[in-house]
């Protein structure tokens, strides 16, 4: 089950990993593209691994976490 806590971390690791450009194992001197899953909160799905990946709630587009 995904919480909002949870999302922060991981989106937030994400988007260092992409800012630093460190790229891959692989090919450590390329640069690496990302997008986020999701922009808003998915409140109308079963509580599960998707429901909470947004960044922004739908009702009120207020941030459920900060980012940056």
């Amino acid at each position: 089950m995904t919480t909002p806590n949870i999302a922060a971390a991981y989106n937030g690791n994400f988007m260092k990993r992409v800012y630093i450009g460190k790229g891959t194992p692989k090919r450590p001197n390329s640069g690496v593209d990302g997008f986020l899953f999701a922009t808003f909160n998915e409140n109308q799905k079963q509580p599960g691994t998707e429901q909470n990946f947004g960044l922004y709630n739908p009702v009120d587009m207020k941030p459920i976490y900060k980012l940056f």
